[in-house]
């Protein structure tokens, strides 16, 4: 049975996905076998702009084929590689160079994409047609796959694209983490990599770049030379007696406000189209005026402290350490009501302390702007939540950015951008039938940045997540090893309202499905092997 080239190569990015950051390059025309070989990186550069709470970051990277073809078309070949953003950053724009001329993608639908790029190459043909595309398509979980076509033997290929990272809640507080595209992959690479850093006029005058070991005050404007063995993981593998070999992961990059910009939210609002609704960021970090009341009430330490912001019916519940930092982007039919409600525990589940916090969203639209894209992306990608790229503007499982020779900017835009900047996408290049364009979800959603992940099972108990929504209560455990979940409810008298036994736990988390017309307070109990831990939950 005859199996395609590209069959194959389907496979095996399917096998190697989240493995490593890989650029290679392979041949498309030949009569007799294929062959590939590996490419190296002659220039990587990064600019980045931040705001308050995303980052957009504008990568270029120059990458040249090496070796020999020893079967086929040395003119031909085709670039082939894959690597992967940090969580809920949305992909949006590419511009790629054919000489001297400069291509602009467009997103179009998946499927339409793939189809225009191989009738470009069109292996089978025995002929070479001379015409230029370059696609970028989404595999899952962050990771995506680049093919740019054509280029020869000895020869590199210039691409540019746009990335916006959302800022995170860490443990340690709010942080930009990320991850390049093409610094990893290639066997050749610069010592350097160079990285300018600008600030929008909403951003915070403080930040602090953190790359390896190395932390410093960024400079805004400035350019900074990051050694390139600061922006990779490597993992070696050895099987006796002689076979070796190695990959390689992104290492994040990390740039941290500082303190102002806890304590903070940005608000905006889309009154009409697909996506129209209240989208808001909330970054809060412990009050210090609730800090000196936990320490006064509990002196040892030993309460669980829970954090819950509501917009329209919906609400939304967190446990929080004491020195952590809360983080939401939500989207709702009604706004935020500005306030963020603390609740400390004691051992029996009972409020010892309560405390609001209030806090005045900036709606100043060039702040809010990219609050939309932020949340679709967030949402859609790590949510795994249906597609919306088509609707706010980015890669995801359904839309890829496809250039086309066509698609050639003219002399005159191709200047503007021929040093640096990658333009986002007009309208008129989102291209997607109106019968296939995706509605954003019309009920109020409501999900967090969850803290880094602790398997133990105590750990995963002690910061489970729980978000209430109409009917049912979702349970996040992070990577939480065991699959044997109990749960309870009891009313302010003690009494078992429903409880729930074996539940399922699937990517992380459990599903609690309500009685109906259930409402008001409770004390919900959960149990895995022999640790228990208690949260209050409302239900609205």
């Amino acid at each position: 049975m005859f199996v395609s080239l590209r069959a194959c190569l389907l496979g095996l990015f399917a096998a190697a996905t989240l493995l490593a950051q890989t650029t290679t390059w392979q041949t498309t025309h030949t009569t007799n076998w294929h062959s590939n070989g590996q490419c190296g990186l002659e220039s990587n550069a990064l600019r980045m702009t931040v705001g308050p709470y995303s980052l957009d970051v504008e990568e270029e990277a120059t990458i040249v084929t090496q070796g020999t073809v020893s079967s086929g078309d040395s003119k031909t070949l085709e670039i082939v590689g894959q690597f992967q953003l940090s969580p809920g950053s949305a992909l949006r724009s590419m511009l790629l160079w054919n000489g001297t001329k400069i291509l602009k993608a467009k997103l179009k639908d998946k499927t339409a994409a793939d189809s225009a790029y191989e009738g470009v190459v069109d292996r089978d043909a025995p002929v070479f047609v001379s015409r230029d595309p370059a696609l970028i398509e989404y595999l899952g979980d962050g990771t995506y796959r680049f093919q740019i076509y054509p280029v020869a033997i000895g020869a590199s290929r210039k691409i540019r694209i746009l990335y916006t990272v959302p800022l995170q809640a860490l443990s340690s507080g709010p942080a930009f983490e990320v991850r390049t595209a093409f610094t990893v992959g290639c066997v050749s690479t610069p010592s350097q990599v160079g990285v300018e850093l600008r600030k929008s006029a909403s951003a915070f005058d403080r930040y602090v770049l953190q790359h390896g070991d190395t932390k410093r005050t960024v400079q805004f404007g400035a350019t900074y030379q990051l050694p390139y063995a600061d922006l990779y993981t490597a993992r070696y593998y050895v099987s006796y007696p002689e076979y070796r070999w190695h990959d390689a992961s992104a290492k994040p990059l990390r740039i941290t406000p500082d303190t102002a910009s806890w304590n903070c939210a940005y608000a905006t609002e889309l009154a009409s189209g697909n996506g129209r609704g209240n989208y808001t960021a909330i970054f809060s970090h412990v009050p210090d005026s609730l800090r000196a009341t936990l320490d006064e009430v509990f002196p040892s330490g030993n309460y669980t402290l829970e954090t819950r912001v509501t917009a329209g019916e919906k609400t939304y519940i967190a446990d929080m350490p004491y020195d952590g930092c809360f983080g939401v982007y939500l989207k709702s039919s009604a706004p935020w009501d500005g306030r963020v409600y603390w609740t400390a525990y004691d051992d029996e589940g009972f409020a010892a302390v309560e405390y609001t916090q209030t806090l005045a969203p900036a709606i100043d639209p060039v702040v809010t702007a990219t609050l939309p894209l932020v949340w679709g992306a967030k949402y859609s990608l790590v949510e795994n939540s249906g597609s919306l790229g088509a609707l706010y503007g980015f890669i995801d499982s359904k839309m890829s950015l496809l250039a086309l020779e066509s698609d050639t900017l003219r002399a005159a835009v191709a200047a503007e951008y021929a040093d640096n900047g990658v333009p986002p996408l007009l309208a008129g290049e989102i291209i997607l039938a109106p019968s296939k364009m995706p509605t954003a979800p019309k009920e109020n959603v409501i999900f967090e940045f969850k803290l880094p992940v602790l398997v133990a099972i105590k750990e995963a108990l002690k910061r489970m997540l729980v978000t209430v929504l109409p009917g049912r209560v979702i349970l996040a455990f992070g990577e939480l090893a065991s699959s044997t979940v109990r749960a309870a409810l009891f009313d302010v008298s003690g009494r078992t309202v429903v409880s729930w036994s074996d539940l399922h736990v699937q990517t992380g988390t459990a599903q609690l499905v309500l009685p109906r017309a259930l409402k008001g307070t409770f004390v919900l109990r959960v149990t895995v092997g022999s640790e228990t831990v208690q949260r209050r939950v409302v239900v609205r």
